[in-house]
């Protein structure tokens, strides 16, 4: 997958061009049947499929955000969409200068002249353009008259309800892990660099892997049951998630901290990037009385998480 940061950068044309619109915060089910619509339609063309996004939230400019609070970070995403079978993905720079353009010249100027698009996919409630004038109806007019097939996706569907990102960012925060999975159509995904900590979990036999905290929607406080890749392996591992302030630890300033525990491992992986899956919700964050209390008790959810992985035999072929 070639992936340009930035449409200034992007120095090359391709034909027949099938190419999804959109923010794809979350990649959710709406957002994974418009991209492979795309996708669809490029290998029926011979040609490539080509996903344009953008490298800040787009609500970073238009309500003052700093950083508006994602379902996926930016790397998270790019795995996302190697997963679904992109060609190519390009990261547009949501600036001043970009949000001042006409939906008309946005329309010309960028999916015309400079990416060449012949096929155009966007979702049902798509804007662009300056003010958000450009409509999902605009752009299929536009289409017309440059003699482009866009193709409107209509809304997709799970229990009488319109799959969103914002639906899906209040499940996540509501700890309803199960239900916002079905709504992302994929298991919910964490990708962070192996950082030194406070190697606690060494001394009572259970060594974790903290991860990088980044600005993003995390479930709530708990253990989770996961699988795992760690950079430079081609298979998923098992493994048990933190998530939480390690409040058995004495800490006058307590931060939040995203670990994980490997079963059947004890290689040393800093600095390496892990992506992690969260299969299941075990347990809610717990204050133990001791180190030895805190032994037992991840004991007991690693023998749960086993337990599980067994007869839930279809969630170990990753």
């Amino acid at each position: 997958m070639i992936v340009i940061e930035g449409l200034e950068n992007l120095n090359e044309k391709y034909e027949n061009l099938s190419l999804a619109l959109g923010t794809f915060d979350g990649i959710h089910k709406g957002h994974q049947f418009l991209i492979k619509k795309a996708i669809e339609k490029a290998k029926e063309k011979q040609g490539k499929s080509m996903v344009l996004t953008f490298s800040e939230h787009p609500q970073k400019v238009f309500r003052g955000v700093t950083d508006p609070i994602l379902i996926n970070t930016h790397e998270e995403k790019l795995f996302l969409l190697k997963e679904l079978g992109v060609d190519i993905v390009v990261f547009a720079h949501f600036t001043e200068e970009f949000k001042n353009l006409s939906a008309e010249s946005f329309f010309e100027d960028i999916l015309v002249n400079k990416l060449n698009a012949r096929y155009i996919f966007s979702g049902f409630n798509y804007t662009f353009g300056k003010e958000r004038k450009g409509t999902p109806e605009l752009l299929k007019k536009l289409g017309e008259q440059r003699n482009i097939y866009v193709e409107i996706i209509d809304p997709i569907m799970v229990k009488n309800q319109v799959v969103s990102s914002t639906i899906i960012r209040k499940m996540i925060e509501q700890g309803e892990i199960s239900e916002a999975q079905e709504y992302l159509g994929t298991d919910l995904l964490i990708i962070g660099e192996v950082e030194h900590g406070k190697k606690i979990g060494r001394t009572i036999g259970f060594p974790t892997a903290n991860l990088t905290v980044f600005n993003k929607i995390y479930p709530p406080r708990g253990i989770y049951g996961v699988k795992l890749l760690i950079e430079g392996e081609e298979k998923f591992r098992d493994g048990l998630l933190n998530i939480g302030f390690n409040p058995t630890i004495p800490n006058d300033f307590p931060k939040l901290s995203v670990e994980v525990y490997i079963l059947d491992f004890s290689q040393e992986i800093y600095g390496k990037k892990m992506t992690v899956k969260i299969v299941k919700y075990l347990r809610p964050e717990k204050k133990c009385n001791s180190l030895e209390e805190l032994k037992e008790l991840i004991n007991s959810d690693e023998v749960n998480w086993r337990k599980y992985l067994e007869e839930n035999s279809e969630r170990s072929k990753y």
